[in-house]
């Protein structure tokens, strides 16, 4: 009578919690490859968004010194003039 209780292999089509928790696991489970994969696709796009923040904010300092020079030179100019 114990062996009817908890039977070992479920009816076809029958779905208990541990058929649906195996089933997920195996669809889930990532090889060694693909984790290496993930990881280092990852660190590339990371690494690329740094790049073009960074490439965007030097873009920045260059546009304010050309300013500064443009603002500057001016003075510069009016100042020989004034002398």
């Amino acid at each position: 009578m114990v062996g009817d209780q908890f039977p070992l292999v479920n009816q076809p089509g029958e779905f208990t919690a541990d058929s649906v928790m195996t089933n997920q696991r195996k669809k889930m489970r990532l090889t060694i490859f693909s984790r290496v994969m993930v990881a280092q696709s990852t660190l590339i796009l990371l690494i690329l968004g740094v790049s073009l923040f960074a490439v965007g904010k030097l873009r920045l300092v260059s546009q304010l010194n050309t300013e500064a020079l443009t603002v500057d030179a001016a003075c510069i100019n009016e100042e020989k003039r004034l002398l």
